[in-house]
């Protein structure tokens, strides 16, 4: 993953609706093959920054660059990416292969190929000698299309020849028009090319690829409206992917899931994104989705990106308070640094090698309740009082009242009763020091 190129990367990026602020700095490099989720609480800007990747909003201030190239203004049909909804948008008046394939029926420049000889329609047979001459013709041309170099380097051969007089300021501005006005034509002719509509039997093709990819064999026929939740977001990520677009984004797609089926399709997201080699970009408020499926996670909060990481980055080294608590259970406390290899918190002094925060300062410790141990008092590192617990299903929730009076919460298969003396031991890795968070 890390020799990946970028694929995508916002550059100060803001965003405003009226004089609501919602975005105020993004800066994210999304790279090729990636799973990546946008992880937060309702408001903190998810969806917006996905919307803005997609093109359906645009930035108030700030780039998109799309392997690059600047597409901050172009519109979601110019860009080679595709969306699904929370909502699916599947049609209800078609059936499964017909949602699947429409994108298909309606691009008329799908493709820059010959008509295949076999499969063809009547009408398609009439079309394909005509196309295949001039596409032919096209490609017989001995020009080849240019690279930003060479057209960079075409614009400035023309100054540099002709206009050498002028002066170093006048000479760039001449350039930059040059290069402009060089792009333009380049494009133009890179357009030119003819294009023909995917044929009856490629769309089939097509269609029956992906339809087997996402588990929906023999369903082709059904309608839509017969399906359960999970086959419509099949249907709907199918009919996304069939298009092969470079990026797909979802916005909250399994949200409208039961708890067993939005598991299962973690799992098979996961799955589909790996053999499709399609970077997914993911909107969720689901810390166990983003835990589950994504290479990276970006976690945000009120318009700006707390922390990028790794799963495990971003539950085992959280940069705050915030991502912590948001990012599994976790326990703060109040720390404070005695020397660049002691922390005192909970009225005792403990050893964490390489500490980054200055002498006094004051930090946030973190401890996670699953790697706590309640033990015999004579063997904690802290003591406290059994204050309540509650049964999860597959372990206990332990709350302990610390000596000085903080509560402390513990992930245990053993039952504690309330009221009981106990001590809480833990390993010198699993302290976590973090900035403090007023």
């Amino acid at each position: 993953m890390e020799n990946s190129e970028v694929l995508v990367e916002l550059v100060d990026v803001t965003k405003n609706f009226g004089s609501t602020k919602v975005l105020k700095g993004i800066n994210l490099q999304i790279k090729s093959n990636e799973f990546v989720t946008l992880l937060g609480p309702s408001g903190c800007g998810k969806t917006t920054t996905l919307r803005i990747i997609g093109g359906f909003e645009y930035p108030t201030t700030g780039k998109v660059i799309f392997e690059g190239k600047d597409i901050t203004d172009l519109p979601p049909y110019q860009r080679s990416t595709n969306t699904v909804f929370q909502s699916y948008a599947l049609f209800p008046h078609m059936d499964v292969f017909d949602n699947i394939a429409f994108g298909l029926y309606i691009d008329k420049k799908a493709v820059s190929l010959p008509y295949p000889e076999t499969d063809l329609t009547f009408f398609e047979k009439l079309k394909a000698k005509r196309f295949n001459a001039k596409l032919e013709k096209y490609n017989n041309q001995t020009r080849e299309p240019a690279s930003i170099k060479d057209m960079e380097a075409k614009a400035r051969k023309i100054v540099q020849e002709k206009h050498s007089s002028l002066s170093q300021a006048k000479q760039e501005e001449l350039y930059n028009s040059i290069l402009t006005s060089i792009k333009e034509e380049e494009k133009k002719w890179v357009e030119s090319k003819p294009a023909r509509p995917f044929t009856k039997a490629e769309i089939k093709t097509k269609v029956e690829s992906v339809i087997k990819l996402v588990n929906l064999t023999g369903m082709e026929h059904r309608n839509v409206s017969h399906l359960s939740g999970g086959q419509r977001q099949r249907v709907a990520i199918a009919r996304a992917i069939v298009l092969r677009p470079k990026m797909l984004l979802l916005d909250e797609s399994l949200s409208a899931l039961d708890l067993k089926l939005r598991k299962e399709m973690q799992y098979e997201l996961k799955e589909l994104q790996k053999s499709t080699g399609i970077t997914f970009v993911f909107v969720t408020h689901d810390q166990e989705e983003a835990l589950t499926m994504s290479d990276k996670i970006v976690v945000m909060k009120d318009g700006y990106i707390e922390q990028i990481g790794t799963a495990e980055e971003i539950y085992n080294e959280p940069v705050n308070r915030y991502v912590a608590n948001f990012i599994g259970d976790s326990n703060i406390i109040k720390g404070e640094i005695i020397d660049p290899k002691h922390v005192k918190f909970a009225g005792k002094t403990f050893l964490v090698p390489n500490i980054k925060f200055a002498v006094d300062q004051t930090v946030d410790v973190m401890l996670r309740p699953e790697d706590l141990d309640i033990v015999y008092p004579s063997k904690g590192k802290l003591l406290g009082v059994v204050d309540s617990i509650f049964f999860k299903g597959v372990f206990y929730e332990v709350d302990v009242r610390l000596s000085e009076g903080s509560i402390v919460t513990i992930h245990t298969t053993d039952y504690i009763p309330v009221g009981k003396d106990v001590g809480i031991s833990f390993d010198t890795e699993d302290i976590t020091l973090m900035e403090e968070m007023e």
